[in-house]
């Protein structure tokens, strides 16, 4: 058998370091008599820091303590104003590597809450509609209303449009929850299972 040889085999050793100064970092400077001052070219060296405000005195402690400062705050955003899906829509839902599913939106039913984590990384909670359903946190942003299996876009050329027959069985499982109410089609939520 053949000795093994290691990658560092096939290449030379490099050149040692040397301490010793540049003469100058660019050819066309080197070309400089020395009397002639050299410009400053970088625009970050050329710039000088801005002068900073100074800061506003710290508020006293108020006298209510953390409970009262507390409750003070406003929040910094409300469900309705980050998604416009309230419990009991019909979403399509499509989880990152896979394909637009239909869902229906509603509470966590251990935690009871409907979106989670702060801005882009915004979750909703969704049940797909399957055999048996399953349910999970989909990213705000791969939400768009469902509108039935007969819309353009659900047709063959359409973004959710899916030959496989089980997207084709659930867009039949959420037709028919379509004509409910939200209200009654939070009903069909039955997935406890851990999402």
């Amino acid at each position: 058998m053949a000795k093994q040889s290691s990658l560092f085999s096939f290449f030379s050793k490099s050149p040692p370091l040397t301490c010793r100064p540049k003469s100058s970092p660019c050819p066309a400077e080197a070309d400089l008599p020395s009397s002639v001052q050299r410009r400053n070219t970088s625009p970050k060296e050329a710039a000088s820091p801005a002068p900073r405000a100074p800061r506003a005195p710290a508020r006293p402690p108020s006298k209510g303590g953390i409970v009262q400062h507390l409750a003070e705050k406003k929040p910094a955003v409300t469900d309705s104003e980050s998604c416009p899906f309230g419990a009991g829509a019909l979403v399509w839902a499509r989880l990152e590597g896979h394909p637009w599913w239909p869902c229906l939106v509603y509470h966590h039913p251990v935690s009871g809450e409907l979106l989670r984590g702060p801005g882009r990384a915004r979750r909703l909670h969704v049940q797909f509609f399957d055999e048996p359903p399953t349910r999970g946190w989909v990213s705000v942003k791969y939400v768009q209303e469902y509108r039935g299996s007969d819309a353009s876009d659900a047709k063959v050329g359409g973004v959710f449009f899916s030959g496989k027959p089980v997207i084709r069985r659930a867009m039949e499982l959420a037709d028919s929850a379509l004509k409910d109410a939200p209200e009654k089609r939070l009903q069909l939520a039955v997935c406890t299972e851990p999402s």
